[in-house]
């Protein structure tokens, strides 16, 4: 089957140049058509934390689905109940609901609505360079969509501060905000993390003047910053925590809101705050309670942060033998970075360059210059050594060209 031919519907890489089509996967290698083998340093956000194609998740899911279809979505189930108990074994006091939909972004507009139900307010709250998905309210909030006229009008309402800055978001909340929505650390948006007093002030804000705080951990959360949480890092609890991608391991859609237990009966008075199809569905929920006894092992986080400084120490050392096509930046924690290159053209040679030296890397979509570093969790010490490599013969072929 030639690139041309491999699909009857859009083209979903992008801008990604070559292009190639993927075949096998297995842990953090994915083989073209033509059976060559890549080190994939991107792992679609998180979706494949656990590695691609990885057994005890399959097995998990098929088992669950030799069991039982979705289930009815308005009727009480137990499976449904035990699932949610499952999840809550990694969430933090006093988060102890979950909601399971259909993705993260479906999770994000659900919280959004509920924040807006809770409170009685209007508005909501971003910041500059975040990225919550591409529906209804957090198109409303991203960087990375196209210019807001192109889906105009957008959904009303929200306010955008500028991230890290507690002056700014202080300028903007007020008595009429439902919540504030951030992401701990802003990933597509680069690698961006705030400054270290931000978020506990952002949570004293909210806290004083009746805001409540959304937390995206889509993509920064699940050990990926060497914690289970990225917000962890900074001592804060959020109101709503947002999540999805990784919590099924790449073979099930599913997202999560879960949000504090006191919450609870607002969710479903005077009626249910969000309905869906797939809401609840006994398959997605049930193999993200069992994959979170994954995510809590300690050993996880663990290995993460041996590999990421393995990672980061190699991405260092690579930055000032490359200063002519490379800034001196490197950005991230635990097994999440970005280095630039000096600029966007640059950037995409860099990246041509990586797939022919065998291995994958994507860049920022709001960042033009960043590269983004994001294995699997479950990579070795032996694949970094490897993928670092690889990147240093890329680079090498770009400085000759």
């Amino acid at each position: 089957m030639t690139m041309g031919t491999a699909t009857l519907g859009p083209d979903y890489s992008r801008t990604q140049e070559p292009r190639w089509l993927q075949k096998d996967r297995a842990g953090v290698w994915i083989s073209d058509e033509h059976g060559k083998k890549y080190l994939s340093m991107f792992c679609a956000g998180g979706t494949f934390n656990l590695g691609f194609n990885a057994l005890d998740v399959r097995s998990a899911v098929l088992s669950l689905i030799e069991q039982h279809d979705a289930g009815m979505w308005p009727l009480p189930s137990e499976r449904r109940d035990e699932a949610e108990s499952q999840f809550a074994s990694i969430l933090p006091q006093p988060l102890t609901r979950t909601y399971f939909v259909a993705s993260a972004a479906e999770a994000f507009e659900v919280a959004c609505k509920f924040a807006k139900r809770i409170t009685g307010r209007q508005t909501l709250v971003s910041a500059t360079g975040g990225y919550h998905g591409h529906v209804g309210f957090s198109l409303a909030m991203d960087d990375d969509a196209l210019p807001p006229y192109t889906y105009a009008p957008l959904a009303g309402g929200v306010r955008k501060s500028v991230y890290g800055s507690i002056e700014s978001l202080s300028g903007l909340v007020d008595d009429n905000t439902a919540a504030v929505c951030l992401e701990a650390i802003q990933i597509p948006g680069g690698v961006v993390s705030p400054p270290e007093d931000y978020l506990a002030k952002v949570r004293r804000l909210c806290d004083e003047r009746g805001a409540l705080l959304i937390l995206d951990e889509v993509q920064g959360g699940l050990c990926r910053t060497g914690k289970l949480w990225a917000f962890a890092h900074y001592d804060i609890v959020p109101d709503f925590l947002v999540t999805g991608k990784g919590i099924t391991g790449g073979y099930f859609p599913c997202g999560a809101l879960s949000y504090r237990g006191e919450y609870g009966s607002a969710f479903s008075t005077p009626k249910l705050v969000h309905t869906t199809s797939y809401a609840g569905n006994e398959i997605g929920s049930r193999l993200a309670g069992i994959l979170a006894q994954r995510y809590s092992d300690p050993a996880l986080c663990i290995h993460v942060n041996a590999v990421g400084a393995r990672l980061s120490g190699g991405l260092k050392n690579l930055l000032p033998a490359y200063s002519d096509i490379l800034e001196p930046i490197l950005r991230g924690r635990g097994l999440i970075y970005a280095i630039e290159a000096k600029n966007p053209l640059l950037r995409e040679k860099i990246l041509a360059a990586a797939l022919q030296s065998g291995i994958f890397l994507r860049g920022s979509s709001m960042n033009h210059c960043a590269i983004h570093f994001q294995p699997p969790l479950i990579i070795t010490h032996e694949e970094v050594d490897e993928a670092l490599d690889r990147f240093e013969r890329a680079l090498a072929l770009v400085t000759k060209t």
